[in-house]
């Protein structure tokens, strides 16, 4: 038995599978009630599967705890169980075969040497142990004898909270491991074993060791699933966010109907969206949209001033944790050149609270604040506005296309739904009267009683494209790894229409993308494909890679953004080089003395840097020269403001 760690990335990819199932579905436990007592609401097949809890141990449903995975945090439902216990999956009649994707949410609330995750049942060898566990943080593999630790380090703490997905390829035999939506390791399983032996009969166990209860623990789990197909890497990353759903409204009809465009459960009640103002709307309105670097014709809902959208948050989904995501434009004159993006109602109609495009995005509280973020929006140019208001911190972060652009301390709770119930949050609508109104076009407007992460804000704003048009090429896997000091890009597709090929994308900050290549395409095509390129001169630090498929017609579509990083060098790496509004640094400590000189010799800023950062928005265009000292070392290096 050997562990097979190949250089070359794994490729995911889907495989035949019965009619009765598609790769998407499968079976799913949520432990917000007795989850093992009835088929799950996610079955796609006639037969009952159920989850068998074995072990003297008990488990209890629906305790709520605060489930925190990456950058993401919610209160979620889940069940906790004591050892020794365990649940049985029951493989009869047969669901699980070969290729399946095993799916994990949980944690263990006690130390211990080793704790087992899976076990899987051999008829032929009662006495062979074959599983997975944590031993120590670390992910092994067991076969009768301690494999060794597949995935190295303390990167499984206790009372931490993780989700592990175990993709298995019947062809190849390569289990690929998944900690948190990110690829781990990969295990090969030439002996069979780490599949339900005899097909119908013998299944595996969640938690529960075969032969005694050593090798179990308490914990809490939020959902278990099973699926006889393996899961795309992007499907598993999505299942990875918590934060993902919430309430949207695209205008392409009556946006401001009953539950247009729910996605979701977390609300309990019917919320829509109201027409207010004597301003129309006109949806389903085609216009070319181009936003970042994508582009294409979508039904937006075009608005004529004075018009507004109010969401009324009665029963309360809205508190003072949210994420609020607008994708628009204006155009036209208005007062000031004010246009409000977001009102906040307030029980005191004296007091204003929200958010409004003055030039940059503005903050608005009874009167103007004064605070200006980021780059400024242009008439007939959409840009997508991303608002995170963390209840803990009273900060609200905000985004403009992806990127993050500053921080707002609220701390007077001005920019929330005051009372909760019975107090409106109002889109494009100054409340006080037409003074910042604006004729305009909405694309989307997105409700979340919860904070999106970056990396989601990020996608979202990549993959506008995607809600509007059918792809003509499906991407089933896109991957990046180091290979000999290059980054190899590898990519499948599961079928392609129309496909001149793809441009693929480099950027060392994650918004500022260059082409740094191009692939031919296939064409027309109804089977798989692989695709494979080489960057050979990765940036030092961050990569991020990303690729753009372009159809015959020269309509374009942005794959998810993958990152690598390069730090094998031990000299400062800055970006983004050109630069606006701050640089980053990486492979350098924090409180390093820096100074900014200009052409002319003269300092212009000087300081120590925090947090990887200088704040750079007062520097004029032009060429300075970034000086570095941490007392033992000097660097100088080059920068240029571009705008």
């Amino acid at each position: 038995m050997k562990i097979n760690l190949p250089a070359l990335f794994f490729q995911l990819c889907f495989l035949l599978f019965s009619a009765a199932v598609t790769a998407q579905d499968g079976y799913v436990w949520n432990f917000d009630a007795a989850p093992y007592n009835s088929i799950p609401a996610s079955a796609t097949s006639s037969a009952s599967y159920t989850l068998s809890p074995v072990g003297s141990g008990s488990i209890t449903s629906g305790t709520t705890d605060n489930v925190s995975i990456g950058s993401c945090s919610r209160n979620l439902n889940t069940g906790a169980f004591t050892k020794p216990f365990g649940f049985r999956f029951s493989n009869n009649p047969v669901f699980i075969g070969n290729s399946y994707t095993i799916e994990m949410l949980f944690k263990f609330s006690e130390p211990g040497g080793y704790q087992r995750l899976l076990n899987f049942e051999d008829p032929n060898n009662t006495g062979l142990d074959i599983g997975i566990y944590i031993a120590g943080g670390a992910l092994n593999f067991y076969e009768g004898f301690n494999l060794g630790s597949t995935v190295t380090g303390n990167i499984f703490p206790v009372n931490t909270y993780f989700q592990i997905d175990l993709v298995r390829n019947a062809s190849t035999k390569i289990i690929t491991c998944y900690k948190d939506g990110t690829q781990v390791a990969t295990f090969y399983d030439g002996n069979d074993n780490f599949i339900p032996k005899a097909s119908a009969g013998f299944g595996f166990n969640f938690f529960k060791d075969n032969a005694d209860y050593s090798e179990e623990s308490s914990g809490k789990v939020v959902k278990l699933a099973v699926y006889n197909s393996q899961l795309s890497s992007a499907q598993i990353q999505k299942n990875a966010d918590l934060c993902s759903s919430g309430y949207f409204w695209y205008f392409n009809n009556q946006p401001f109907s009953p539950q247009t465009g729910m996605t979701g459960s977390l609300g309990l009640g019917s919320y829509q969206l109201q027409n207010i103002g004597p301003g129309t709307i006109t949806a389903n309105t085609n216009d070319n949209v181009v936003i970042g670097n994508c582009n294409g014709s979508f039904p937006v809902g075009g608005f004529t001033s004075p018009f507004g959208l109010k969401f009324t948050n009665n029963p309360v989904y809205i508190s003072d944790t949210y994420t609020i995501e607008m994708v628009f434009t204006f155009f036209g004159p208005t007062w000031r050149n004010r246009r409000r993006l977001v009102n906040f109602e307030s029980p005191s109609s004296a007091v204003e609270s929200g958010f409004y495009t003055w030039g940059p995005l503005n903050i608005y509280y009874g009167s103007n604040n004064g605070n200006f973020y980021g780059p400024g929006f242009s008439d007939s140019v959409y840009s997508q506005v991303d608002l995170v208001r963390d209840g803990t911190t009273k900060l609200i972060t905000l985004y403009k296309d992806g990127v993050n652009i500053g921080v707002f301390n609220d701390g007077g709770d001005a920019m929330m739904p005051h009372s909760y119930t019975n107090y409106e949050i109002n889109f494009f609508k100054d409340c006080s009267g037409c003074g910042e109104e604006s004729n305009g076009r909405v694309v989307k407007i997105g409700l979340f009683n919860h904070m999106l992460t970056a990396d989601t804000i990020l996608q979202n704003f990549n993959n506008i494209c995607n809600t509007f048009y059918i792809v003509p090429v499906k991407l089933s896997a896109f991957n990046v790894e180091k290979r000999s000091g290059a980054a190899l890009l590898s990519w499948q597709t599961a079928s392609e229409q129309n496909n001149k090929g793809f441009y693929i994308e480099r950027s060392g900050n994650g918004s500022d993308f260059t082409n740094i290549g191009f692939i031919n395409g296939m064409g027309n095509s109804s089977i798989q494909h692989d695709y494979y390129f080489s960057d050979a001169s990765p940036l030092p630090g961050k990569n991020f890679y990303r690729l753009r498929q372009i159809d015959a017609d020269n309509r374009s579509t942005v794959s998810q953004v993958k990152r690598i990083d390069f730090n094998n060098s031990h000299d400062p790496v800055v970006y983004p080089n050109p630069f606006s509004d701050k640089i980053e640094l990486s492979n350098i400590s924090d409180n390093i003395n820096y100074s900014i000189i200009d052409a002319q010799g003269k300092i212009i800023m000087h300081g120590l840097t925090t947090s990887g950062m200088i704040n750079t928005e007062k520097l004029s265009k032009g060429i300075y020269l970034l000086r570095l000292n941490n007392g033992n070392k000097y660097w100088s290096i080059k920068l240029v403001k571009n705008q």
